[in-house]
Protein backbone atom coordinates (compact mmCIF):
# COMPACT_ATOMS: atom_id res chain seq x y z
CA UNK A 1 0.00 0.00 0.00
CA UNK A 2 2.55 2.18 1.01
CA UNK A 3 4.71 1.70 -2.57
CA UNK A 4 1.36 2.43 -4.12
CA UNK A 5 0.95 5.98 -2.70
CA UNK A 6 -0.62 5.70 -0.16
CA UNK A 7 1.79 8.40 2.01
CA UNK A 8 1.00 10.88 -0.69
CA UNK A 9 -3.09 10.56 0.01
CA UNK A 10 -3.63 11.84 3.43
CA UNK A 11 -6.51 9.97 5.02
CA UNK A 12 -5.90 6.90 3.22
CA UNK A 13 -4.40 4.74 6.05
CA UNK A 14 -5.96 5.91 8.57
CA UNK A 15 -9.35 4.94 6.77
CA UNK A 16 -8.26 1.33 5.63
CA UNK A 17 -7.14 0.79 9.20
CA UNK A 18 -10.45 1.61 10.82
CA UNK A 19 -12.27 -0.19 7.82
CA UNK A 20 -9.67 -3.68 8.70
CA UNK A 21 -10.68 -2.98 12.34
CA UNK A 22 -14.23 -3.28 12.41
CA UNK A 23 -14.63 -6.00 9.76
CA UNK A 24 -11.92 -8.04 12.09
CA UNK A 25 -13.75 -7.04 15.49
CA UNK A 26 -16.77 -7.98 14.19
CA UNK A 27 -15.46 -11.84 12.94
CA UNK A 28 -13.86 -11.72 16.74
CA UNK A 29 -17.67 -10.82 18.36
CA UNK A 30 -19.04 -14.36 16.89
CA UNK A 31 -16.40 -16.44 19.06
CA UNK A 32 -17.35 -14.15 21.94
CA UNK A 33 -20.15 -14.32 24.80
CA UNK A 34 -22.04 -11.52 24.51
CA UNK A 35 -22.77 -8.82 27.82
CA UNK A 36 -24.88 -10.50 30.34
CA UNK A 37 -26.82 -7.35 30.61
CA UNK A 38 -27.07 -6.66 27.16
CA UNK A 39 -27.26 -9.99 25.00
CA UNK A 40 -27.86 -10.26 21.66
CA UNK A 41 -29.69 -6.82 19.89
CA UNK A 42 -30.63 -6.57 16.26
CA UNK A 43 -30.47 -9.50 13.98
CA UNK A 44 -28.53 -11.26 16.31
CA UNK A 45 -25.48 -8.67 16.46
CA UNK A 46 -23.95 -8.11 19.85
CA UNK A 47 -22.48 -4.46 20.57
CA UNK A 48 -19.49 -4.92 19.53
CA UNK A 49 -20.59 -5.10 16.02
CA UNK A 50 -23.19 -2.60 16.13
CA UNK A 51 -20.47 -0.36 17.33
CA UNK A 52 -17.86 -1.49 14.31
CA UNK A 53 -20.61 -0.28 11.56
CA UNK A 54 -20.05 3.52 12.34
CA UNK A 55 -16.26 2.92 12.63
CA UNK A 56 -16.32 0.68 9.51
CA UNK A 57 -18.55 3.64 7.34
CA UNK A 58 -16.48 6.23 8.78
CA UNK A 59 -13.29 4.10 7.41
CA UNK A 60 -14.58 3.46 3.96
CA UNK A 61 -15.72 7.32 3.79
CA UNK A 62 -12.18 8.31 4.81
CA UNK A 63 -10.73 6.01 2.11
CA UNK A 64 -13.11 7.58 -0.67
CA UNK A 65 -12.22 10.75 0.45
CA UNK A 66 -8.38 10.14 0.19
CA UNK A 67 -8.64 8.77 -3.57
CA UNK A 68 -10.76 11.58 -4.90
CA UNK A 69 -8.32 14.04 -3.47
CA UNK A 70 -4.96 15.00 -5.62
CA UNK A 71 -1.68 13.53 -3.95
CA UNK A 72 -0.52 15.96 -1.60
CA UNK A 73 3.73 16.34 -3.31
CA UNK A 74 4.71 14.62 -6.43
Amino acid sequence: MVRAGALKRPGLILGAFAAIYAVMRSFCEFFREPDPQLGFLWGGMTMGMLLCVPLFIAGVLLIAFALRRQPAYP
